[in-house]
């Protein structure tokens, strides 16, 4: 007797024998109402379903790097939303390079993104969550900013929860100096049409 395999079958088959898929994208937060540019927090090597939080004044525009086909990019305003996915703020779908700007009538504050259905409900490698229903929350690594002298730069936050908070209040008071203290990303920098353009190896 022939087997015939049903749509549903071949598919439970494909996810049992498809080795787990490791994503990583970098997610964004810009105190920018209108644009993805100037003064920014990132989330390095994102992985998909983690919930990336944006201290105050952060995530008024919102950029996507390196996003899988099909994938989507979703912003919320409370941890409750972002990790039940619930009362989306904003969703983007794309892959590669997506960005969002409220116009400064909301701030997303809590970020995450997706990889397209059914893969989400696979195991991510990295990620603490199987589904949707509920993820694992991270900080920003990186807090990128303008000198007074109109250079751009870039430093490492550290791990300890509610830095992040701790150095956008330095820079939002001009304690330029206490900046200075923090261990500086490397990254490079190089101008592109008269703006500065941010081209970070993570």
């Amino acid at each position: 007797m022939q087997l015939k395999l049903t749509p549903l079958f071949a598919l439970i088959t494909l996810l049992s024998t498809t080795p787990a898929l490791s994503y990583r994208v970098t997610t964004t937060g810009y105190s920018n109402t209108v644009a993805c540019q100037g003064a920014a927090l990132v989330c390095f090597n994102h992985n998909a379903n983690t919930c990336c939080w944006m201290p105050v004044g952060y995530g008024f525009s919102v950029k996507y790097t390196g996003m899988p086909r099909g994938s989507t990019g979703q912003g919320y305003r409370n941890k409750n939303s972002c990790y039940r996915d619930r009362s989306r703020l904003f969703t983007v779908y794309s892959d590669g390079t997506k960005c969002w700007s409220s116009g400064g009538f909301s701030r997303a504050s809590w970020l995450k993104w997706n990889l397209p259905h059914p893969t989400t409900f696979m195991r991510i490698e990295g990620a603490g969550k199987e589904s949707m229903a509920g993820c694992d929350v991270v900080e920003p690594d990186v807090f990128r900013y303008h000198l007074p002298d109109g250079g751009m730069r870039a430093i490492k936050i550290p791990k300890a929860k509610g830095s992040a908070q701790e150095v956008v209040d330095l820079h939002a008071a001009g304690d330029y100096e206490a900046l200075e203290e923090y261990e500086e990303h490397n990254g490079e920098h190089k101008e592109h049409e008269g703006e500065h353009e941010e081209n970070y190896e993570y």
